[in-house]
């Protein structure tokens, strides 16, 4: 039987309105939600199924703990970031025609996030977890918010933009899925 070094505090929390059961993780605990009505002989049940779902997409990420440990890198500066979306971008483009800044923010759910501010300027806000993150990671979150510069959603040309950006972003994407669900489980 193989030992992680994780102990997670669970929490179940009911909630009014919501009529499916789902689970997080989240700040080092394992969050349940739950209906508000539902019957407390299920509630056992219930936990345990997610519970497990949970343990196993922990297990999973953990798998690459320690190959992210060995890929740890400095905390980025908003210059390097930008020297970084500047390589990316051009890679399509041959230069970046728009004013760019890049900032780390607590986001809770999300990787990055692209807004286009009325006076024509682009802030990618990044999850502050990516602080320390691989450069392969935040290459990713960079191209992935820099192609909707030209696509707002998440639609076949926005995938064929991002691909162009960066070829590997299909296992980049995992890779930082797995980072997240790591940092958020507070295992880093």
């Amino acid at each position: 039987m193989e030992k992680y070094p994780f102990q997670l505090k669970e929490e179940v929390i009911f909630k009014k309105g919501i009529r499916c059961c789902s689970g997080r993780i989240r700040e080092g605990k394992l969050l349940y939600y739950l209906p508000r009505q539902m019957k407390r002989e299920l509630v056992e049940k219930v936990l345990a199924e997610i519970r497990q779902n949970l343990i196993l997409r922990l297990k999973d990420a953990y798998r690459y703990y320690n190959y992210f440990r060995k890929c740890q890198s400095h905390i980025h500066k908003s210059y390097e970031l930008k020297k970084m979306a500047e390589e990316i971008y051009t890679r399509k483009y041959s230069t970046l025609d728009f004013s760019l800044t890049i900032k780390f923010r607590r986001q809770k759910t999300v990787m990055g996030t692209y807004r286009r501010k009325k006076d024509g300027k682009v802030v990618i806000y990044i999850n502050d977890h990516f602080k320390n993150a691989p450069e392969f990671l935040l290459e990713y979150v960079i191209a992935h918010e820099l192609s909707h510069h030209h696509f707002s959603g998440h639609d076949q040309a926005f995938y064929r933009e991002l691909s162009q950006l960066c070829p590997d972003h299909k296992k980049k994407r995992k890779l930082a899925n797995q980072y997240l669900l790591l940092k958020e489980a507070e295992i880093f």
